[in-house]
Order: structure tokens, then C-alpha cells, then sequence
């Protein structure tokens, strides 16, 4: 009997425990559980996120690369009509995502969807480019845009925030939204909004849209407004995409600044803030920035198998070895000619290292394809032209123009690799060393997509083979293809009917010079051999073989070099022989011609400041120095007055 009473009593006790603990579970901020609702139901799945290992946890290891959080015994719906039902996703979605043509789910998408939604501690994610992750982040956010308008209408302010590092980016992001929201029925579409440099806000400040799509520097500037940043009070999500971007071109300060000011206003009430990370790469300064604005116990999704090569293995990568620099600007022609003539579609991207070589590569192409020995291959070839000294509707134009075009280049800068998402890329082609060996893989992954085939070249001279070898020792680049060009040109007639100009090829040399400083340092390539290729070719171009460049392209660099090179390629204002690198004690930092820095130019305008040399003076290749040398794609239209054209000495 007594034992009856004492089983009685624990049983009792029991059933208190479990009813006190489902009524109160939900409310507790940082629980491993979660509820999840659609239209017509509510689902709680109890199943906690297996947590990250206590010492990537607490920060005490940023050296070692975090630990995937995912269980891969955890259901992965192969298409997005599994998941109707499951309670992770409101059906109307589902049912977007159909009619927008969205119906099997990405590999990133199977691993990385459902734990997004799960999470209550924010998500690090990585994984290569062209592989789906704008959509992942997309419908979570869209997901909680609905519920605060059907279960929390009192609930007033933007909803998801989500922080891309250019313009172009975000604007890609943005169409990517229209294509699932269009689809929704009109009573539960989010409204998205645009707050980026150089176009006017598309924010309502009396009827906020629930979804905003920015660039750091424009959100920091508006957010010391009162009137706008009372309406990110109730901000559930926080995406990072193109993470390693964002720090790579200096954006943490106004990161640090977004994310004080955001938890500074945040409601007492509010639940906790979501923040999302999607990167390429997950290196210390990111887990460090991540257990800073996210979680000290994030959850870590790595969607890139380990010792998988970072390249896309949809792209066949070609390496094309030339004798020095005319030879490669002749194999890089006669390729295109080629790809032109023979293959149906011929969607290529250029990418070249400053605004100047963008602008001067485009003008000559435009005079080969209209000179009489390829003209008829290029009937139906448009060409166009991308970079940060472009205006905002410029760039829009001819990305547009580009995307609906089934042959034609677009030529741009490197650092605007990231903003290009444009399907049907066939070739993705690098002409000259990128400024981190990271980026190589960023420009690559434009083509691949999406399941697509493509072909990525890089042409390089026997000077700059130890960048190639750097490739494939820090990022495993493997080369399926490799081809040795052959003295015999093809095309040789074509490049003596062209006549650039003096003027604007000065310009383009004398920028470029600047880029070889900066590469040569950091790839360890020889200084001299890299100076004397690119002087032959600003000769063969200009088909004068006496031609120079003048001395202070080369600032500090000069002391460093040969000095019978620089008495062979390098003169003084107005035509000055160089006898020794220091005449009368003045060297070439000392000039007081600040007005003329081209030779040959006539004098005037365009010196090095005027231009977009690859590195500002004193700047060298790492991160923390690229803080300092690179502009914010949109930091400068917040310094002083708005320009048109902002950002007018960015690379891109």
C-alpha cells in the first residue's frame, strides 16, 4: 500500500514537471527548442541542434576552422514539395517557389534550409559561389516577413535586414526576392526595399517595408536618423552575405557601428536577433567577427567538403602559358576570336585589375571587332563595360544588356567579381595575377552556375608562373587544361589596323604600373622581368618601339629596380633621359609637376590620384592593409556631399 501511495505521488509530481515545462519552454530566449508555424497549423520539433565543440564555442581556438553543427541524419528534403506539411515553411512559399520554377532543392539548401530556420543562436555558413545561397537565406526571411504580418500585426518595422558589400550585389539579391514574392498572394507579400549608394531610397519612413536590402556605408549614415532607425527596433533576422567581401574591402567599422546602434535600440521585449553569415571562406578574422555580431556559440554549416577543391567542379579551368606580355595580350585576342567564330554561345566575362584597363580594353575591343579580318564573327557580339567609376544606371544598363545576350563580353574590374550574378556564363577570363590569391576563385565562380558548364582561363607570362603555383598551394587550383601559346598569330593583322590612343594608353599604363608594384610583392615575382613585359607591351601597342613610361609611375618602387631598365623604359617629365635615378638630389617623389604625370601626355589632368590606381601609396597585400587602400563601395557618398558618380577613386 505504501508503495502504491509513494508511485502515486511520483507519477503526479511527473506530470506537473512535463505540463510546467511545455508551457514555458517556448519563451526561454536561447532554448535548443523551437516553434515553427505554417497557415494552418502549429508543430514543435524538440529535436535540439547538436552544439558547436565548447572551445570553438568560447573563442578559445580561432586558429582551427569551426566545426560543422549540421546532423546529416536529419531529414533533407530532395524537392521543395517534400517540405509542404513538414511545418518549417508556410505553404505559400512552397507554392511561390513552384511557380517561380524553383523545385529541387541545391545540396547547400538541403544541408543548410532547415537548421537556418531552427536555430535561435545565428548561423555561419559556407559555401562556394553559384550554388544557391541567396534563395537559402531568401526563405527563412520572407517566412518570418509573413508571420509578423499574420500572427503580430501590431508589430511595426523591417523585419529581416540583409547587408551586401556592393551595389550590384544587392540589386542582384533584390530580383532574386521578386521572383518568390511576385508569386505569393497579394495579401502576404513583404515589401523590399533598396538603401544603397548612389540611387535614391526606396524606404517608406511612414510604412516601412519588412524586408531591406542594403550596403554598410549607406545603412550606417541613415541609421543617425531618428525618423529611420526607430523602425529597426523589432529587426528578427540579420544577413551577412559574401562575408569575407565585406571585411576584405574594410566594411567592419560601420559593421561594429550597424551592429551597436541595432542592439542599442532594440526593444526590452523583443525576442533575440537572427544573424545569418554566408562566406566563401571561413578564416580567423571571420569566426572572430562572427562570435562577435552573431553567437558566441553560433551554429557552423560548411556546405564544402573537406580537401574538395574551392572551385566549382562545373568549371574546366584552362591555364594558357605565354612568353611575356605582347604575347599574352595576342593569345588572350586570338582566343576570343576563336571562341567567337566556333562556339554557338559565347557569354564571357574579362576581369583586369583597375578602372583604366577596363576602360581602355573596351575601346580597343571595340575597334577589333569592327576591323575587316574578324568583323563578320562579331555581328551579333555585344561588348560591355562594368566598374565603380560607372554611375549607378550605367552599370545597371550593361549588366542588364548583358545578361540578356547570348554572345558578348563584359569587361570589368576584379573587385566587382562579386556583383555579377548572371546566368549562362560560358567563360570567365583573367588576364593578369588577382590582388588576393582568394579572389581568383571568386572571379571563377561567375561561370559553373546553377548546375551550368564552364570554362575559366588564365593567361600568364613565364614572369608570373609562382602566382600560379601560389593557386594551387593555398587553394588546391588544379588545371584540367593547359595550353602553350604558339609564336605564329593569326590575328597579327588586326593589331596593326588598331590605333589606340596615346593619351588614354599612357592612362592605362600608368595605373597598371601601380598594380605591378603592389603583385610583385606579394607573389615574389621578379620586379624587373614584370616592368620590362609590361613596357614592350605599352610599345607594341603604341607601335613606337623607343616609347617610355614616365618615372613616377613607379614611385618608391623605382630604387628597387635595374638601373640600365630604367634608363631604357622610364624618362623624367617633359622627356627628361634618366642619368641616375637621383639627378641633382631629387628623385621622382619629388616632382613638382603635379599636373603632368604621363609622359608623352601633353600635360593636363589625370594624375595618379585622378585615376584608380590598384593600391593607394604604402599599401600592401593584406587584409588590414586593404582597410586602408581600398574605398567602401558605397562608404564615400556619406563623407561630405553625395556625388553622382560616387566612389569616384574605388576600384570598382
Amino acid at each position: 500500500m505504501l508503495l502504491l501511495k509513494h508511485l502515486e505521488k511520483q507519477v503526479l509530481r511527473n506530470a506537473v514537471a512535463i505540463n510546467h515545462s511545455k508551457t514555458h519552454c517556448r519563451f526561454r530566449a536561447f532554448h535548443s527548442t523551437s516553434t515553427f508555424k505554417n497557415e494552418n497549423s502549429i508543430q514543435v520539433d524538440t529535436k535540439p541542434i547538436k552544439p558547436i565543440s565548447t572551445d570553438q564555442a568560447d573563442g578559445k581556438d580561432t586558429k582551427s576552422k569551426p566545426k560543422d553543427t549540421t546532423d546529416s541524419a536529419e531529414f533533407l528534403p530532395v524537392k521543395f514539395s517534400d517540405l509542404k506539411g513538414k511545418g518549417f515553411i508556410n505553404n505559400a512559399i512552397l507554392n511561390a517557389l513552384h511557380k517561380a520554377k524553383f523545385d529541387t532543392l541545391t545540396p547547400i539548401q538541403q544541408k543548410a534550409l532547415i537548421p537556418i530556420i531552427k536555430s535561435e543562436k545565428g548561423v555561419v555558413c559556407r559555401a562556394k559561389t553559384g550554388t544557391g545561397k541567396t534563395l537559402t537565406f531568401i526563405i527563412p526571411t520572407v517566412e518570418s516577413a509573413i508571420k509578423r504580418m499574420t500572427q503580430e500585426p501590431d508589430v511595426q518595422g523591417v523585419d529581416s535586414v540583409i547587408v551586401a558589400p556592393t551595389r550590384d550585389l544587392a540589386l542582384q539579391i533584390r530580383d532574386e526576392y521578386g521572383k518568390v514574392c511576385a508569386k505569393l498572394p497579394r495579401s502576404i507579400q513583404p515589401r523590399v526595399s533598396m538603401i544603397i549608394g548612389g540611387q535614391r531610397t526606396t524606404f517608406n519612413y511612414r510604412s516601412p517595408s519588412e524586408i531591406v536590402i542594403t550596403t554598410p556605408g549607406r545603412l550606417e549614415a541613415d541609421l543617425k536618423d531618428p525618423r529611420f532607425s526607430k523602425w529597426f527596433r523589432n529587426v528578427n533576422y540579420r544577413v551577412y552575405d559574401e562575408a569575407d567581401r565585406l571585411l576584405d574591402v574594410g566594411f567592419e567599422p560601420q559593421l561594429n557601428s550597424i551592429n551597436r546602434v541595432l542592439r542599442d535600440i532594440r526593444e526590452e521585449d523583443a525576442p533575440p536577433m537572427k544573424s545569418l553569415l554566408f562566406s566563401a571562406t571561413v578564416d580567423d578574422s571571420i569566426t572572430r567577427f562572427a562570435q562577435q555580431h552573431i553567437n558566441r556559440r553560433y551554429d557552423y554549416i560548411n556546405t564544402v567538403p573537406k580537401d574538395e577543391p574551392e572551385v566549382h567542379e562545373n568549371v574546366h579551368q584552362i591555364l594558357y602559358k605565354c612568353e611575356d606580355g605582347v604575347d599574352k595580350f595576342q593569345s588572350f585576342f586570338d582566343y576570343v576570336v576563336d571562341v567567337v567564330k566556333n562556339e554557338e554561345k559565347a557569354k564571357m566575362i574579362l576581369f583586369l585589375p583597375t578602372q583604366t584597363a577596363v576602360d581602355w580594353f573596351y575601346d580597343y575591343m571595340q575597334q577589333a571587332t569592327r576591323s575587316p579580318e574578324v568583323a563578320d564573327s562579331y555581328l551579333d557580339f555585344g561588348i560591355y563595360l562594368i566598374h565603380g567609376n560607372r554611375t549607378a544606371y550605367q552599370r545597371k544598363i550593361a549588366l542588364a544588356d548583358f545578361k540578356h545576350c547570348d554572345r558578348g563580353l563584359l569587361i570589368s574590374t576584379d573587385v566587382a567579381a562579386r556583383g555579377i550574378d548572371v546566368k549562362g556564363v560560358t567563360h570567365v577570363i583573367q588576364l593578369f595575377p588577382s590582388s588576393e590569391v582568394a579572389d581568383y576563385v571568386h572571379k571563377v565562380g561567375r561561370t559553373g552556375r546553377a548546375g551550368a558548364k564552364g570554362k575559366a582561363i588564365l593567361f600568364t607570362s613565364q614572369s608570373e608562373l609562382p602566382y600560379v603555383r601560389k593557386l594551387k598551394r593555398e587553394r588546391g587550383v588544379d588545371f584540367q587544361e593547359i595550353i602553350e601559346s604558339t609564336p605564329e598569330k593569326i590575328h597579327a593583322k588586326v593589331f596593326d589596323s588598331i590605333k589606340p590612343s596615346p593619351h588614354q594608353t599612357n592612362e592605362f599604363f600608368f595605373t597598371f604600373m601601380n598594380y605591378v608594384i603592389q603583385v610583385k610583392s606579394m607573389y615574389r615575382l621578379d620586379a624587373n622581368h614584370m616592368i620590362e613585359d609590361t613596357v614592350n607591351l605599352y610599345r607594341s601597342l603604341l607601335k613606337d618601339d623607343t616609347a617610355k613610361l614616365s618615372i613616377s609611375s613607379l614611385k618608391h618602387a623605382a630604387r628597387q629596380l635595374d638601373r640600365t631598365l630604367l634608363r631604357e623604359y622610364f624618362e623624367h617629365k617633359g622627356g627628361r633621359e634618366i642619368d641616375s635615378f637621383r639627378e641633382n638630389g631629387r628623385g621622382p617623389r619629388h616632382s613638382n609637376n603635379r599636373a603632368s604625370r604621363f609622359s608623352g601626355s601633353g600635360g593636363g589632368g589625370g594624375g595618379y590620384r585622378d585615376l584608380d590606381n590598384y593600391r593607394r601609396r604604402g599599401s600592401g597585400g593584406n587584409r588590414q592593409q586593404k582597410r586602408s587602400s581600398f574605398s567602401d563601395d558605397d562608404r564615400g557618398n556619406f563623407r561630405g556631399q553625395r556625388r553622382s558618380s560616387y566612389n569616384t577613386r574605388s576600384y570598382d
